[in-house]
């Protein structure tokens, strides 16, 4: 497959591929346009605006672990179930 965000195919793929639940699933971006296909598509979202202060961090045990942003300047996105 040659697919690429924000293209809704590629969510769709992920959904189908991995089974997942997009109101139950947490879509993380640096990059606007693809938080907004994740959003019209139905997934929670966390726009990573600062790789060096991301501003989220889940308390180990909690539903969905611990998430840290790259320090490189690659872009990153994840998605994480619940």
């Amino acid at each position: 497959e040659r697919l690429i965000k924000p293209d809704p195919a590629i969510y769709q793929l992920a959904m189908k591929r991995f089974d997942l639940i997009p109101n139950e699933t947490v879509f993380i971006d640096d990059r606007e346009e693809n938080i907004d296909t994740a959003k019209q598509l139905g997934f929670q979202t966390v726009h990573l605006t600062d790789p060096t202060n991301p501003g989220i961090k889940f308390e180990q045990g909690a539903p969905l672990g611990v998430v840290k942003y790259p320090s490189s300047k690659q872009h990153a996105s994840h998605v994480l179930r619940k």
